[in-house]
């Protein structure tokens, strides 16, 4: 073994020890139930049931039984909180081994996490400017017809401070969700978006708010609008796994 494979073991040991040091600091000082958080399910939004097949355009089967929650309705189920969210797998685990029984809930999400792309933080002054143009893309597209969902839950979060900007390991800046679960949960219970509520219209978005998914702006050939406005760049939101960057849906 060479000197240098030795010292990039060594740093990624000491990256490693410091991750965890941190999210121990952050377990320390959480709020929730230790370091998760009892939301909806992501399956079937809280409901019990879900289509048998859905696609992006909406074709719909029959009804069924959520295999998660097996038809029961209003079941919470646990998630990383806010003070977990920016850990990997592998990090919170090595953070709560020697505290396996307070943190058993916590080790059970952990154990079913998925890997995801590694994101990291961009500058402020970057960020500022992405996120302003976030809000101004929603306030113009927010009511189209109806309500649009998707500008509005969006603008919700903006003003909670629960979207982000980080960066791939592509180089591409992008829009993720910073401890904005619960948030969404509560969406649904809105009385003035209550008549548009519709759960297909907005899965993307709580798959976004479970950081499953993550968004961008993407180019768009020139529409013009009811109100006779041209929009020529809509959303694109798509999975945030390494492995499926290619794809995704356009919203708006």
């Amino acid at each position: 073994m060479t000197s240098k494979t030795i010292q990039k073991l060594d740093f990624e040991a000491a990256k490693r020890a410091r991750l965890a040091a941190e999210c121990r600091k952050a377990l320390a000082g959480c709020p929730h139930k230790a370091g998760t958080v009892y939301v909806d399910c992501l399956t079937c939004a809280g409901v019990g049931s879900i289509r048998s097949y859905q696609t992006d355009d909406n074709d719909f089967g029959e009804w069924e039984s959520c295999p998660r929650c097996c038809g029961e309705i209003g079941l919470l189920w646990p998630e990383l909180c806010p003070c977990t969210e920016p850990f990997d797998k592998a990090t919170i685990l090595e953070a709560i081994a020697d505290d396996s029984r307070r943190y058993q809930q916590l080790a059970a999400v952990a154990d079913e996490m998925e890997a995801t792309a590694k994101c990291e933080d961009v500058r402020d002054t970057l960020a500022a400017q992405m996120l302003a143009k976030l809000r101004n893309w929603c306030e113009t597209n927010k009511t189209i017809v109806l309500p649009d969902l998707f500008s509005l839950l969006v603008l919700r979060l903006l003003e909670k401070g629960m979207i982000q900007c980080q960066r791939l390991p592509s180089g591409e800046v992008v829009f993720t969700a910073k401890g904005a679960k619960e948030e969404v949960c509560r969406f649904p219970e809105d009385p003035e978006l209550a008549p548009y509520f519709d759960i297909s219209k907005v899965k993307h978005l709580r798959e976004f708010a479970y950081r499953k998914r993550c968004f961008t702006f993407a180019p768009t050939p020139p529409t013009k609008l009811w109100d006779g406005r041209v929009r020529a760049e809509t959303i694109k939101i798509r999975p945030l796994d390494e492995t499926e960057q290619a794809s995704g849906r356009f919203m708006g």
